[in-house]
């Protein structure tokens, strides 16, 4: 079975086109699939769309999350949750294109493939990254066996996710026929909402690093904005390194 994982709060309109396209996509592969929608402290009217979609489509699942979680802890309880031997992600914000499902999961299903990415679209423009869970699918086994997604993080956990799949030596399958067009919020209003992503950018790249590229990159990295005076950058550097080897000595 492949359960695709989705996570939303109180998006209307394109969380709803999304839904559509992986329901359109799964009739496609007459493979038995799930959808599982965590609604994350959604509002009452969110709820009530949601309940009403999970009524008219039986491959629906939804888990009401009331607790304040990242969305590297949905995530991970979305799969938990789900009953699937793959994983698929999407993001909430994404709309799936034409075959986009049989492409992202066929090499593992019938090549062997532990994993698969998938391209996306942003303002109509193909990024090069195609890495993300925006479009991702991974045996579940695999995932649990490299300790799923770093609760630490709320941002830049899919590319955490896929450092420690590339220090296990497991391959990811480029899949350059499987596409979503990605929705997503950028500019001021979206960094002002998320003032500390640069905090995890730089938590990420120390915490799979070894102690000698960690200093060296710390160094690097503080010089240049010391130079520029650009003193938001040095604190996502200092915060993010500090949490990195914090949780070294921890775990």
């Amino acid at each position: 079975m492949i359960s695709i994982i989705i996570p939303v709060r109180n998006r209307e309109e394109i969380f709803f086109r999304c839904i559509d396209s992986v329901v359109g996509e799964i009739k496609k592969i007459k493979v038995a699939s799930e959808i599982v929608i965590i609604a994350d402290r959604c509002s009452r009217r969110n709820i009530d769309k949601i309940n009403d979609l999970r009524k008219r489509n039986s491959i629906i699942k939804v888990i009401f999350n009331l607790k304040k979680l990242n969305i590297s802890q949905l995530r991970n309880l979305g799969v938990r949750k789900s009953n699937g031997d793959i994983i698929v992600f999407i993001d909430s914000d994404c709309v799936a294109r034409k075959n986009w499902l049989k492409n992202l999961v066929f090499p593992l299903l019938y090549n062997g493939y532990e994993a698969s990415g998938g391209y996306y679209y942003l303002d109509g423009k193909k990024l090069s990254n195609w890495f993300s869970t925006a479009n991702f699918a991974i045996k579940k086994k695999t995932l649990f066996k490299i300790g799923m997604f770093d609760t630490w993080m709320p941002t830049h956990e899919d590319v955490d996710l896929f450092l420690r799949l590339r220090k296990k030596g497991i391959v990811i399958y480029e899949s350059k026929d499987s596409y979503v067009d990605h929705y997503r919020e950028y500019g001021i209003e979206h960094l002002s909402k998320h003032p500390n992503k640069g905090v995890w950018y730089y938590y990420y790249h120390a915490k799979n690093k070894n102690l000698f590229s960690l200093v060296f990159s710390m160094v690097k990295d503080l010089i240049s904005p010391f130079l520029s005076l650009n003193v938001t950058r040095i604190r996502y550097v200092i915060t993010g390194s500090f949490l990195a080897m914090l949780k070294k000595l921890i775990s």
